[in-house]
């Protein structure tokens, strides 16, 4: 037993020694996006707009620093908030990296109606770890649980704590060196048929007002995507949607199948067009048992713009316009409807 124990620590040094950093450094990890759509609600247009860009650096071969901001609108609910947080990477093993970190988060919220006086605040403290994969050197996907020491939302009329909880976040993030290093002719920026595209979300606890679907009050959200290029122009995939409130009174669950065109137009700048399809099932407690909504689908044209950051990572903006079609099972009915939706953010490719 402790030849075996003593062979097994000999093979995990020996293991660990050979390994080399994913990050360093100078390094910066950078995620973010934008979304708005509009629609027209009763007559009028209504305008939903989401801002989350995020930045951190690492100042030496273990630590990192960064912040975050946010930006939501939607239902004439404003709320404005942003974060800091340090993390130290404790273990590399491979394309592995294990870390541990704190972590400060405030917003304001605020009811517009009204002139704009219900006003409330969340501040929330903590400590959290989290594991690093690195598909490659610019992309990696990491899975975080952050538990929630100190919770506390005040209004004007009061304040409460909330019982410290865990919160689990999966998700992408890129990597960028900070040396300005100059575009190499031999990085290849073809697309080629066998890659992937991957990205999405997934966060499981309470997490207060982070998901305008939800009141801004959101738990247990399922965003994955995934698709492959069939060609060197053409990238077949889909997305899967699920999540529910925090009380379990509205409990979603959606696919959407998708496809892209891809036409380059220079090395590194290409445009795309693109057509999906959206089913959602939506339950709503109506307090005695689960009712379904009425049957719903969406079928949304798009054109978009990509450019290449690296060779995995490309920076794209797309315009979109969603065909709502509802059907209202008393009505006997269908009820259609149109949203625009404008999207920035970056793109995760898998090389074969």
């Amino acid at each position: 037993m402790q030849k075996l124990l003593t062979l097994t620590c000999l093979f995990l040094a020996a293991y660990f020694s050979h390994l080399h950093a994913q990050t360093y450094k100078g390094i910066w990890m950078v995620n973010g996006k934008l979304e708005t759509n509009t629609y027209t609600l009763n007559g009028s247009p209504t305008t939903i707009l989401h801002l989350q860009p995020e930045l951190a650096l690492n100042f030496s071969e273990s630590w990192m620093a960064g912040a975050s901001l946010s930006i939501d609108f939607a239902n004439k609910i404003a709320r404005v908030g942003h974060g800091l947080f340090v993390r130290h990477t404790f273990i590399r093993a491979n394309k592995n990296e294990i870390f541990a970190h704190a972590f400060f988060e405030h917003s304001s919220q605020r009811y517009l109606q009204g002139g704009g006086n219900s006003k409330y605040t969340t501040t929330t403290i903590g400590p959290g770890f989290g594991l690093l994969h690195f598909f490659n050197s610019a992309v990696a996907l990491e899975a975080k649980m952050d538990y929630n020491l100190f919770q506390k939302t005040r209004s004007q009329f009061n304040s409460n704590k909330r019982n410290a909880n865990f919160v689990l976040n999966f998700g992408l993030q890129y990597f960028f060196d900070s040396k300005l290093k100059a575009d190499s002719v031999k990085w290849n920026y073809n697309i080629n048929k066998g890659d992937w595209v991957i990205g999405g979300t997934a966060t499981f606890g309470y997490k207060p007002n982070s998901n305008p679907d939800f009141n801004f009050t959101s738990s247990n959200i399922l965003q994955p995507f995934a698709a492959y290029f069939i060609t060197s122009h053409i990238l077949l995939g889909s997305g899967f949607n699920t999540g529910n409130d925090a009380s379990f009174q509205r409990i979603l669950l959606g696919l959407s199948p998708f496809s892209r065109y891809y036409i380059k137009v220079a090395r590194k700048h290409q445009f795309f067009g693109e057509l999906k399809f959206s089913y959602n099932f939506i339950w709503q407690n109506s307090g005695e048992q689960y009712k379904r909504f009425p049957y719903s689908y969406a079928i949304s044209p798009g054109l978009g713009y990509s450019t290449w950051i690296l060779p995995e990572v490309s920076f794209d903006i797309t315009f979109s316009i969603d065909n709502n079609a509802l059907y209202d099972q008393i009505l006997d009915e269908w009820f259609k409807a149109k949203q625009f939706n404008l999207n920035v953010g970056l793109t995760a490719f898998l090389r074969k």
